[in-house]
Protein backbone atom coordinates (compact mmCIF):
# COMPACT_ATOMS: atom_id res chain seq x y z
CA UNK A 1 0.00 0.00 0.00
CA UNK A 2 3.04 2.30 1.39
CA UNK A 3 4.86 1.54 -2.37
CA UNK A 4 1.94 2.34 -4.58
CA UNK A 5 1.41 5.63 -2.89
CA UNK A 6 4.78 6.27 -3.05
CA UNK A 7 4.55 5.73 -6.72
CA UNK A 8 1.71 7.37 -7.39
CA UNK A 9 3.32 10.65 -5.62
CA UNK A 10 6.84 10.20 -7.53
CA UNK A 11 4.59 9.99 -11.49
CA UNK A 12 5.36 12.82 -13.73
CA UNK A 13 3.06 15.98 -12.73
CA UNK A 14 1.05 15.45 -16.12
CA UNK A 15 0.06 11.80 -15.59
CA UNK A 16 -0.68 12.89 -11.90
CA UNK A 17 -3.55 15.65 -13.04
CA UNK A 18 -4.97 13.12 -15.81
CA UNK A 19 -5.57 10.64 -12.70
CA UNK A 20 -6.75 13.18 -10.48
CA UNK A 21 -9.25 14.06 -13.72
CA UNK A 22 -10.19 10.58 -14.25
CA UNK A 23 -10.99 10.48 -10.26
CA UNK A 24 -12.94 13.27 -10.24
CA UNK A 25 -15.05 12.49 -13.63
CA UNK A 26 -15.93 9.08 -11.63
CA UNK A 27 -16.45 10.84 -8.00
CA UNK A 28 -19.22 12.87 -9.61
CA UNK A 29 -20.48 10.55 -11.86
CA UNK A 30 -21.17 8.03 -8.38
CA UNK A 31 -21.69 11.16 -6.38
CA UNK A 32 -25.13 12.02 -8.96
CA UNK A 33 -25.66 8.33 -8.95
CA UNK A 34 -26.29 8.24 -5.34
CA UNK A 35 -28.58 11.24 -5.19
CA UNK A 36 -30.35 9.45 -7.93
CA UNK A 37 -30.93 6.67 -5.88
CA UNK A 38 -31.60 8.71 -2.54
CA UNK A 39 -34.43 10.68 -4.69
CA UNK A 40 -36.07 8.02 -6.60
CA UNK A 41 -37.28 4.43 -5.42
CA UNK A 42 -37.84 3.04 -9.25
CA UNK A 43 -34.79 2.44 -11.27
CA UNK A 44 -37.00 4.02 -14.63
CA UNK A 45 -36.44 7.37 -13.42
CA UNK A 46 -32.56 6.75 -11.54
CA UNK A 47 -31.77 6.18 -15.45
CA UNK A 48 -33.53 9.04 -16.75
CA UNK A 49 -32.25 9.46 -20.37
CA UNK A 50 -32.65 12.85 -20.19
CA UNK A 51 -31.20 13.97 -17.23
CA UNK A 52 -28.01 12.06 -17.67
CA UNK A 53 -27.62 13.63 -20.63
CA UNK A 54 -27.63 16.73 -18.82
CA UNK A 55 -25.22 15.23 -16.40
CA UNK A 56 -22.70 14.11 -18.72
CA UNK A 57 -22.87 18.01 -20.92
CA UNK A 58 -22.07 19.00 -17.27
CA UNK A 59 -19.32 17.22 -16.78
CA UNK A 60 -16.40 18.12 -18.79
CA UNK A 61 -18.08 21.94 -17.85
CA UNK A 62 -16.95 21.09 -14.14
CA UNK A 63 -13.41 19.89 -15.04
CA UNK A 64 -12.85 23.14 -17.16
CA UNK A 65 -13.93 24.68 -14.21
CA UNK A 66 -11.59 22.98 -11.79
CA UNK A 67 -8.88 23.77 -13.98
CA UNK A 68 -9.46 27.31 -14.76
CA UNK A 69 -9.70 27.33 -10.73
CA UNK A 70 -6.50 26.46 -10.43
CA UNK A 71 -6.94 22.78 -8.81
CA UNK A 72 -5.34 20.73 -10.62
CA UNK A 73 -1.78 22.39 -9.82
CA UNK A 74 -2.04 22.08 -5.92
CA UNK A 75 0.10 19.74 -4.53
CA UNK A 76 -2.03 17.23 -2.78
CA UNK A 77 1.07 16.16 -0.01
CA UNK A 78 0.62 20.06 0.42
CA UNK A 79 -3.50 20.50 0.21
CA UNK A 80 -4.67 22.43 2.63
CA UNK A 81 -7.82 24.62 3.72
CA UNK A 82 -7.60 26.51 0.52
CA UNK A 83 -8.21 23.54 -1.71
CA UNK A 84 -11.80 23.10 -0.11
CA UNK A 85 -12.47 26.91 -1.12
CA UNK A 86 -11.38 25.55 -4.50
CA UNK A 87 -13.46 22.30 -4.29
CA UNK A 88 -16.51 24.42 -3.14
CA UNK A 89 -16.33 27.25 -6.22
CA UNK A 90 -16.21 24.67 -8.59
CA UNK A 91 -18.81 22.84 -7.38
CA UNK A 92 -21.49 25.47 -7.30
CA UNK A 93 -20.71 26.51 -10.34
CA UNK A 94 -20.91 22.91 -11.37
CA UNK A 95 -24.25 22.30 -9.46
CA UNK A 96 -25.43 25.45 -11.14
CA UNK A 97 -24.48 24.35 -14.78
CA UNK A 98 -26.17 21.51 -13.67
CA UNK A 99 -29.41 23.13 -13.32
CA UNK A 100 -29.29 25.75 -16.11
CA UNK A 101 -28.57 22.52 -18.12
CA UNK A 102 -31.48 20.41 -17.15
CA UNK A 103 -34.15 23.58 -17.52
CA UNK A 104 -32.74 24.22 -20.94
CA UNK A 105 -33.83 20.44 -21.91
CA UNK A 106 -37.15 20.64 -20.25
CA UNK A 107 -36.00 17.85 -17.70
CA UNK A 108 -35.70 20.15 -14.93
CA UNK A 109 -34.33 17.86 -11.97
CA UNK A 110 -36.27 18.15 -8.00
CA UNK A 111 -33.68 21.43 -6.03
CA UNK A 112 -32.94 18.47 -3.62
CA UNK A 113 -30.85 16.10 -5.89
CA UNK A 114 -28.51 18.96 -6.66
CA UNK A 115 -28.42 19.33 -2.80
CA UNK A 116 -27.47 15.67 -2.00
CA UNK A 117 -25.38 16.21 -5.32
CA UNK A 118 -23.43 18.91 -4.25
CA UNK A 119 -22.82 17.60 -0.65
CA UNK A 120 -21.62 14.01 -2.16
CA UNK A 121 -19.36 15.05 -4.32
CA UNK A 122 -17.43 17.37 -1.99
CA UNK A 123 -17.21 14.50 0.73
CA UNK A 124 -15.79 12.07 -1.80
CA UNK A 125 -13.22 14.64 -4.00
CA UNK A 126 -12.17 16.72 -0.86
CA UNK A 127 -11.93 13.40 1.14
CA UNK A 128 -9.83 10.82 -1.71
CA UNK A 129 -6.90 14.00 -1.40
CA UNK A 130 -7.26 14.16 2.15
CA UNK A 131 -6.76 10.26 2.50
CA UNK A 132 -4.31 10.45 0.03
CA UNK A 133 -2.35 12.81 2.15
CA UNK A 134 -2.81 11.44 4.97
CA UNK A 135 -1.64 7.64 3.92
CA UNK A 136 1.50 9.43 2.24
CA UNK A 137 1.93 11.48 5.51
CA UNK A 138 2.31 8.29 7.67
CA UNK A 139 4.22 6.19 5.12
CA UNK A 140 7.20 9.46 5.70
CA UNK A 141 6.97 8.92 9.25
CA UNK A 142 8.74 5.80 9.11
CA UNK A 143 11.79 7.85 8.02
CA UNK A 144 11.34 10.98 10.35
CA UNK A 145 12.83 11.90 13.68
CA UNK A 146 9.97 11.96 16.23
CA UNK A 147 10.10 15.46 18.44
CA UNK A 148 8.58 16.75 21.35
CA UNK A 149 8.14 20.61 20.68
CA UNK A 150 8.91 22.50 24.29
CA UNK A 151 6.95 25.69 23.93
CA UNK A 152 2.90 25.61 22.41
CA UNK A 153 2.99 29.13 22.04
CA UNK A 154 2.68 30.98 18.62
CA UNK A 155 6.75 30.29 18.44
CA UNK A 156 5.65 26.29 18.67
CA UNK A 157 2.92 26.53 16.36
CA UNK A 158 4.27 28.07 13.68
CA UNK A 159 7.74 25.19 13.96
CA UNK A 160 4.91 22.51 13.93
CA UNK A 161 2.93 23.31 10.38
CA UNK A 162 6.61 24.09 9.05
CA UNK A 163 7.78 20.44 10.76
CA UNK A 164 4.53 18.69 9.25
CA UNK A 165 6.00 19.44 5.43
CA UNK A 166 9.06 18.31 6.22
CA UNK A 167 10.89 15.02 5.36
CA UNK A 168 12.95 15.37 8.69
CA UNK A 169 11.14 15.70 11.83
CA UNK A 170 7.71 14.98 12.80
CA UNK A 171 6.11 16.92 15.64
CA UNK A 172 3.99 14.25 18.34
CA UNK A 173 3.09 16.16 21.49
CA UNK A 174 3.90 19.78 22.87
CA UNK A 175 5.25 20.48 26.06
CA UNK A 176 4.58 24.22 28.27
CA UNK A 177 5.36 24.91 31.39
CA UNK A 178 2.03 27.19 31.82
CA UNK A 179 -0.68 24.81 33.78
CA UNK A 180 -3.53 26.78 31.55
CA UNK A 181 -2.35 25.02 28.34
CA UNK A 182 -2.33 21.70 29.85
CA UNK A 183 -4.68 18.80 28.00
CA UNK A 184 -5.41 21.35 25.28
CA UNK A 185 -4.64 20.96 21.59
CA UNK A 186 -2.58 23.36 19.29
CA UNK A 187 -2.24 22.01 16.09
CA UNK A 188 -3.59 19.25 16.57
CA UNK A 189 -0.90 17.95 19.31
CA UNK A 190 -1.48 17.33 22.66
CA UNK A 191 0.45 20.05 25.78
CA UNK A 192 1.89 18.31 28.23
CA UNK A 193 3.34 19.31 31.54
CA UNK A 194 7.28 19.14 31.47
CA UNK A 195 7.18 16.83 33.89
CA UNK A 196 5.52 14.57 31.31
CA UNK A 197 8.26 14.59 29.37
CA UNK A 198 10.18 11.37 30.41
CA UNK A 199 6.50 9.54 29.48
CA UNK A 200 6.42 11.06 26.32
CA UNK A 201 9.83 9.50 25.64
CA UNK A 202 8.90 6.41 26.35
CA UNK A 203 5.11 6.31 24.83
CA UNK A 204 6.33 7.82 21.79
CA UNK A 205 9.68 6.44 20.80
CA UNK A 206 10.37 10.71 20.57
CA UNK A 207 14.29 11.11 19.97
CA UNK A 208 14.47 14.56 20.21
CA UNK A 209 13.20 17.73 21.65
CA UNK A 210 13.22 21.42 20.16
CA UNK A 211 12.78 24.22 22.23
CA UNK A 212 10.76 26.77 20.43
CA UNK A 213 10.69 29.68 23.26
CA UNK A 214 12.79 32.28 21.14
CA UNK A 215 11.91 34.96 23.40
CA UNK A 216 13.25 33.20 26.59
CA UNK A 217 15.97 34.52 28.96
CA UNK A 218 19.22 32.90 28.75
CA UNK A 219 18.44 31.94 32.08
CA UNK A 220 15.35 30.11 31.17
CA UNK A 221 16.32 28.33 28.85
CA UNK A 222 19.82 27.25 31.23
CA UNK A 223 16.51 26.07 33.91
CA UNK A 224 15.19 24.15 31.03
CA UNK A 225 18.21 22.61 29.61
CA UNK A 226 19.13 21.68 33.53
CA UNK A 227 15.82 20.14 33.67
CA UNK A 228 16.43 17.88 30.74
CA UNK A 229 19.60 17.25 30.74
CA UNK A 230 19.05 13.78 32.95
CA UNK A 231 16.49 12.37 30.46
CA UNK A 232 19.49 11.69 28.08
CA UNK A 233 17.91 13.09 24.68
CA UNK A 234 19.25 15.48 22.20
CA UNK A 235 17.83 19.13 22.18
CA UNK A 236 18.07 21.96 19.93
CA UNK A 237 16.05 25.32 19.83
CA UNK A 238 14.45 27.64 17.28
CA UNK A 239 16.84 31.30 17.10
CA UNK A 240 16.71 34.04 19.50
CA UNK A 241 13.91 36.91 19.12
CA UNK A 242 17.24 39.50 18.02
CA UNK A 243 17.60 36.89 15.76
CA UNK A 244 14.14 36.48 14.01
CA UNK A 245 14.03 40.19 14.39
CA UNK A 246 16.80 41.06 12.25
CA UNK A 247 16.39 38.99 9.53
CA UNK A 248 19.20 36.88 10.31
CA UNK A 249 17.26 33.49 11.12
CA UNK A 250 13.86 32.32 10.55
CA UNK A 251 11.47 30.91 13.41
CA UNK A 252 12.38 27.17 11.75
CA UNK A 253 15.69 27.25 11.35
CA UNK A 254 16.89 24.74 13.95
CA UNK A 255 20.24 24.53 15.53
CA UNK A 256 22.18 23.13 17.88
CA UNK A 257 21.92 24.52 21.65
CA UNK A 258 24.69 27.20 21.79
CA UNK A 259 27.10 28.34 24.68
CA UNK A 260 25.24 31.59 25.19
CA UNK A 261 22.03 28.83 26.10
CA UNK A 262 24.11 27.46 28.38
CA UNK A 263 25.36 30.40 30.21
CA UNK A 264 22.45 31.27 32.66
CA UNK A 265 22.29 34.83 31.17
CA UNK A 266 22.04 37.88 28.64
CA UNK A 267 26.09 37.86 27.53
CA UNK A 268 27.60 41.59 28.30
CA UNK A 269 28.75 42.88 24.67
CA UNK A 270 32.35 44.07 24.60
CA UNK A 271 33.06 48.15 24.98
CA UNK A 272 34.86 48.46 21.21
CA UNK A 273 36.97 51.89 23.03
CA UNK A 274 37.85 49.98 26.37
CA UNK A 275 39.25 47.20 24.19
CA UNK A 276 40.72 49.16 21.48
CA UNK A 277 42.44 51.42 24.27
CA UNK A 278 44.89 48.26 24.68
CA UNK A 279 44.84 46.84 21.53
CA UNK A 280 44.55 49.53 18.70
CA UNK A 281 48.04 49.60 17.16
CA UNK A 282 49.78 47.31 19.36
CA UNK A 283 51.85 44.03 19.32
CA UNK A 284 49.67 41.55 21.24
CA UNK A 285 50.63 38.26 21.84
CA UNK A 286 47.59 35.73 22.74
CA UNK A 287 49.09 32.82 24.22
CA UNK A 288 47.31 28.96 24.04
CA UNK A 289 45.80 30.70 20.47
CA UNK A 290 45.03 26.98 19.21
CA UNK A 291 42.47 26.19 21.92
CA UNK A 292 38.65 27.41 21.64
CA UNK A 293 39.09 30.57 24.03
CA UNK A 294 42.29 31.55 22.40
CA UNK A 295 41.25 31.02 19.26
CA UNK A 296 38.48 33.24 19.83
CA UNK A 297 40.42 35.87 21.55
CA UNK A 298 42.59 36.30 18.74
CA UNK A 299 39.66 36.76 16.26
CA UNK A 300 38.16 39.42 18.18
CA UNK A 301 41.76 41.26 18.58
CA UNK A 302 41.96 40.94 14.90
CA UNK A 303 39.09 42.92 14.09
CA UNK A 304 40.43 45.73 16.94
CA UNK A 305 43.33 46.31 14.34
CA UNK A 306 46.61 45.88 16.20
CA UNK A 307 50.08 46.45 14.57
CA UNK A 308 50.89 42.81 15.03
CA UNK A 309 49.29 39.57 16.35
CA UNK A 310 51.32 36.69 18.07
CA UNK A 311 50.09 33.88 18.57
CA UNK A 312 51.98 31.16 20.80
CA UNK A 313 50.72 27.60 21.70
CA UNK A 314 52.30 24.31 22.22
CA UNK A 315 50.46 22.59 19.55
CA UNK A 316 52.04 22.85 16.32
CA UNK A 317 48.92 21.79 14.33
CA UNK A 318 46.40 23.44 16.80
CA UNK A 319 48.60 26.56 15.95
CA UNK A 320 48.87 26.51 12.24
CA UNK A 321 45.30 26.18 12.02
CA UNK A 322 44.81 28.94 13.78
CA UNK A 323 47.34 30.69 11.77
CA UNK A 324 45.20 30.02 9.14
CA UNK A 325 41.90 31.21 9.99
CA UNK A 326 43.27 34.16 10.91
CA UNK A 327 45.00 34.99 8.12
CA UNK A 328 41.99 34.61 5.83
CA UNK A 329 39.92 36.61 8.27
CA UNK A 330 42.09 39.49 7.91
CA UNK A 331 41.82 39.03 4.56
CA UNK A 332 38.11 38.84 4.44
CA UNK A 333 38.18 42.19 6.25
CA UNK A 334 41.11 43.92 3.98
CA UNK A 335 43.03 44.12 7.43
CA UNK A 336 47.43 44.84 6.61
CA UNK A 337 48.34 43.24 10.11
CA UNK A 338 51.46 40.98 10.65
CA UNK A 339 50.32 37.84 12.28
CA UNK A 340 52.95 35.66 13.45
CA UNK A 341 53.10 32.09 15.55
Amino acid sequence: MCKSIDYIFRLPRVYKRLIQVLVDSTSLTLSFLLAMLIKFEHWDKVLDRETWLAFFITLPVSIYYFVRLGFYRAVIRYINQRALKTIVQGLVATTLTLIAVSFAMGTPSPITISVVFFLLAFVSIGGIRYLLRSAYRRASIKNRTRVVIYGAGAAGAHLVNSLKHSDQHVPVAFVDDWRGMHGTNVEGLEVYSPAQVGQLINDYSVEQILLAIPSATRARRRAILNALEPLMIPVQTVPGTADIVAGRARINDIRNVTVEDLLGRDPVPPQPLLMQANILGKVVMVTGAGGSIGSELSRQILLQQPRQLLLLDVCEYALYRVEQEIKALAERHHLDISINP
